[in-house]
């Protein structure tokens, strides 16, 4: 059950880095509605089950240390995102928002690698 979470979110990244690699601008549309109310707070939550998930399955995963490493820096990202608070981390994505499209791009490209990552490390 869980090798199928995991599955599920490497696919979910891979294909958030499709759609970023294929129409750039759909993702800052994207962005900017995650970030509106108390939908940072729902990614947030995510960011938590995927780490706890990642940090579940990493003993029957291929690569059980890369596992482990990468749920950590999956919670440690939310504990800098609490501190931070909603109006800096608005304010660095709107950052990250205003850079060429060629970066986002490498960005969109940077995903597909971590999902397919993840999809193979439990499959």
């Amino acid at each position: 059950m869980l090798q199928l979470l995991v599955t599920f979110v490497g696919a979910f990244v891979a294909g958030i880095g499709l759609v970023t690699v294929v129409r750039p601008d759909s993702v800052k549309t994207i962005a900017r509605s995650m970030l509106q109310g108390r939908r940072l707070y729902l990614v947030m939550g995510f960011q938590v089950v995927a780490a706890w998930l990642f940090y579940a399955i990493a003993a029957q995963s291929r690569s059980p240390t890369a596992m482990t490493g990468f749920a950590f820096l999956l919670m440690a990202s939310t504990v800098i995102m609490l501190m931070l608070g909603s109006k800096r981390i608005h304010a660095w994505v709107e950052w990250m928002l205003r850079l060429p499209g060629s970066v986002l791009i490498v960005i969109g490209l940077i995903r597909i690698m971590v999902g397919s990552w993840l999809i193979y490390v439990v499959n």
